[in-house]
Parts: structure tokens; C-alpha cells; sequence
């Protein structure tokens, strides 16, 4: 009998049916508004997935484009050209050439300045608006002249010279709207109230007043008047000293100009209306006294920008520092016009000013002018930001108006002029320092 052997069954071969292999996976921009974890498919097939298996999304999170149609875009910018930060960020740097403007619309005050007692009366006529008199009392003067909040504009153009936007050069230009203040008083036509210009009389050695309005004597109106304007402009070359993922710190060097323009007028309008006047009856007289000033400032400026992004908004910060020369110029006048009967006769001088201190006066001084900022803006496009911040300015030497009005007068020398006496009022140079701050509202476009 056949002896049969057992054979082992042939060993069966395992089968796996092979699941599509996802392809490789693109590299994914990171930000900081959205950590995005790409793994590589495994290399076992066994555990191998779908690409388009729920499993496989949840390993790669591809979102929308980067380039289009992210709402987080602008959190991934590294610097928004129009404001000099040139970014390295996509948004910028795949929508923007190399040129950008800004406008910002300011709302700012600047310093005002002090004034002596300029226009007085008193309620007894017998103390003639005299200073010191029991019933004077200061109408105009002894204050600080303020020109409150004032709107004007700044404008910034720039150009970067390269594509990583590191180099790059802008100009800016600002200014305010012209700030003003006035004052008026009038008598009626018996000359009352009393209206007077307070001096001191450096003949008698005491406080007197020359009459604007008095009973039976003068009637008249007296108007003072002031007026401010602030401009500059800045050349900058800019660089960007360091960089991080979300910030940068960028050099500034350049040039810079300010100019700012004063002027301070005090203008009477007179009548006579009875006896004790030098001129006679029913002569009318105008007289006005009239400051200005005018300072320049050229220099070199040195400063530093440091910004940073998180989700669409930037912070920046400013500092900047300007030495140079400061150009300051006084010019003083005046005049009296007396017209009696259609004839009229002009005398130089007014009241303060004389030809004692009548004319153009000038100084150069060494100034510095340092600049603070600090400005928060939001991407509302990919070439659109708007910004709001706050600026701080300071100018260290300045001439104004009201530090250059001298109350010691030569009643001799107020025209109709007579000979005698020292020659008052005079020129004394007094400089100040000014600021100006307010806060900015802004856009900001890149081409």
C-alpha cells in the first residue's frame, strides 16, 4: 500500500491592495496668525491614505491662496512700504512696485506765546487807564496768546531701490492752517467807555496811557489782532538696520526745514472830539503798531523707525533728531495818519513802535528740533492701509511777536514827534522755544 505523503500547503501569498500614493505636498506659507503643519505621506503603503480621504485633510491644510484670496493676508506682511517700512512680506512685495504715497490729515495745537498789557480802561476817567490805577483793569494783554486746535496736512513720497525693499529714499511736506486771535473795543461817540494803551513814561518815570477813547476828548475803536503759520519739509534717505519675522528696525538720515511765521498787530482808529489833543477838532487819526516774526531752520536729521505686525495691524514708533541753524527775524513798524478837513499828513512810529526800535532785526542761533511719533494702521487692501497716530515737535529756538514789545516808551517821540529824552522803547532779542503735537489721520498707497 502506497505510503502517501503529506505536503504542506504552498504558502499563500499575502496581498494588500495598494492605496493610492498622495503626492508631494507644497510647502505651505507660514505666519503668525496661522501655524499650517505639513506631514509627508508614510512609507509603508499599508498605511497609506486617500488624498482625498477625510483622514488626509486633516494632516494637510492647504486653505485659500496665500497670493489671493487670504482674508489673513496682510498679518503676514513684513512692513508696509508707505509708511517706509519696506516688508518683506508677500503682500507687499507681489502687489507693490517700488513707489508709495501717504496723506495725512492733522489736527494739531502749537505753543502759544505772552503779551504785555496792550489795551486797558477804568470805569473813573480820572485814572485814564492807567496801569496800577484803582479802577483799571486789563482788556487785552498779560496773557498768553493761544491759537487753539488747527487743521492743516502732511504728505510723504518714497521709493524703494530694491526688490527685498531694505534701501529706499522719501520726501515729506506738512503744514497748518493759519491760526489767528483778535480782539475789539469801542467807545461810543462821547468817547466812553475809556479805552487806552498802557506804557511806562520814561520822562515822568511812572505808568501812563496814551487815550483811545476818553469823554469829550476821544472816540475810538482799537483792534488787535495775531496770526501763526507752520510749515516744513524733509529729504530722508532710509535703511533697514534689522529684521525679524513680525518687525523690523530701520536708519534714517536726511534733511530737514521748518519755517514759522507770526505777527502781531495792533491798529486805533480815532476821532477828536473836544479839547487837550494835539490835533484839532474832528481831525481823525489811525495809528498801528505792527510785529512780526519769521524763523527758518535748516539741518541735518538723524532718527529710527521701529514697527511690528500682528493680524493685519502695525504699530510703529518714531524718533527723530534734527541739528542745524535756526534763522530768526523780527521786523517792526509802525505809523500814524492824521487827516483833518480831506488833508492828510503820515508820520513813521505808532505808539510802540518808534524809531527806536523800528526795522528789520535778524539772528542765526545753533536749534535743535527732535520729533516724536507713534502711529497704529490696518491693511484694508493689500495696497491700502490707514493709519491713526499722534506726533510731538519741538523747535528749541525761536523769536515770537509778544517777547519783543517794549513798554518803556519816550512820550516824545510818538508822533507828532517831539526833540528830547532816551531814545525808548528799543530792540532786545528774546528767544523762546516752541511745539506743536496734535494726532494724525491717514492712507497710505503703494503702486
Amino acid at each position: 500500500m502506497a505510503t502517501r505523503v503529506a505536503r504542506a500547503p504552498a504558502p499563500v501569498e499575502a496581498r494588500q491592495e495598494e492605496l493610492p500614493r498622495p503626492a508631494p505636498v507644497a510647502a505651505v506659507p507660514q505666519g503668525p496668525a496661522q501655524e499650517r503643519t505639513v506631514l509627508e505621506p508614510l512609507d509603508d503603503p499599508a498605511y497609506s491614505v486617500p488624498q482625498d480621504s477625510a483622514v488626509y485633510s486633516e494632516y494637510v491644510d492647504a486653505g485659500p491662496s496665500f497670493w489671493g484670496d487670504d482674508p489673513n493676508a496682510g498679518a503676514y506682511s513684513q512692513g508696509t512700504p508707505a509708511d517706509g517700512g519696506y516688508g518683506c512680506g508677500p503682500v507687499h512685495a507681489a502687489g507693490c512696485g517700488p513707489l508709495w504715497l501717504r496723506g495725512d490729515y492733522l489736527f494739531w495745537w502749537t505753543k502759544g506765546y505772552h503779551v504785555p498789557p496792550l489795551v486797558t480802561t477804568s470805569t473813573d476817567p480820572a485814572d485814564g487807564g492807567i496801569l496800577g490805577e484803582p479802577t483799571t483793569s486789563i482788556l487785552f494783554g498779560d496773557e498768553e496768546i493761544d491759537f487753539g486746535s488747527r487743521s492743516g496736512g502732511r504728505f510723504w513720497i518714497g521709493y524703494s531701490f530694491d526688490p527685498c525693499r531694505t534701501r529706499g529714499v522719501e520726501i515729506g511736506y506738512f503744514f497748518l492752517g493759519e491760526g489767528s486771535t483778535s480782539f475789539h473795543a469801542a467807545s461810543d461817540n462821547d468817547g466812553e467807555p475809556v479805552l487806552a494803551r498802557p506804557f511806562f513814561d520814561t520822562e515822568l518815570l511812572e505808568q501812563n496811557a496814551e487815550p483811545i477813547s476818553f469823554p469829550d476828548m476821544w472816540a475810538g475803536e482799537v483792534d488787535v489782532s495775531a496770526t501763526n503759520r507752520l510749515q516744513g519739509l524733509e529729504a530722508l534717505y532710509r535703511r533697514c538696520l534689522t529684521e525679524a519675522c513680525a518687525s523690523r528696525l530701520d536708519f534714517l538720515v536726511g534733511y530737514r526745514y521748518l519755517n514759522l511765521e507770526e505777527g502781531l498787530r495792533i491798529a486805533e482808529d480815532l476821532e477828536v472830539i473836544g479839547p487837550g489833543t494835539p490835533y484839532a477838532l474832528g481831525t481823525t487819526v489811525e495809528v498801528f503798531d505792527q510785529f512780526d516774526t519769521a524763523n527758518t531752520f535748516h539741518g541735518a536729521e538723524l532718527g529710527i523707525v521701529a514697527r511690528s505686525h500682528f493680524d493685519g495691524w502695525s504699530l510703529e514708533m518714531l524718533m527723530k533728531l534734527a541739528l542745524g541753524s535756526a534763522h530768526s527775524e523780527v521786523f517792526i513798524d509802525g505809523q500814524t495818519t492824521a487827516t483833518y478837513q480831506g488833508t492828510s499828513a503820515t508820520h513813521d512810529g505808532g505808539i510802540l513802535a518808534l524809531d527806536s526800535n523800528r526795522g528789520t532785526h535778524s539772528i542765526d542761533q545753533f536749534a535743535v528740533v527732535p520729533e516724536l511719533g507713534i502711529t497704529l494702521g490696518y491693511e484694508l487692501t493689500c495696497r491700502l492701509r490707514a493709519t491713526f497716530g499722534y506726533t510731538f515737535l519741538y523747535w528749541s529756538q525761536v523769536a515770537r511777536p509778544g517777547d519783543h514789545i517794549d513798554l518803556d516808551v519816550n512820550p516824545l517821540q510818538i508822533p507828532p514827534a517831539q526833540q528830547g529824552g532816551v531814545p525808548r522803547p528799543e530792540f532786545r532779542w528774546v528767544t523762546d522755544d516752541f511745539w506743536a503735537q496734535g494726532m494724525n489721520f491717514g492712507l497710505e498707497y503703494c503702486f
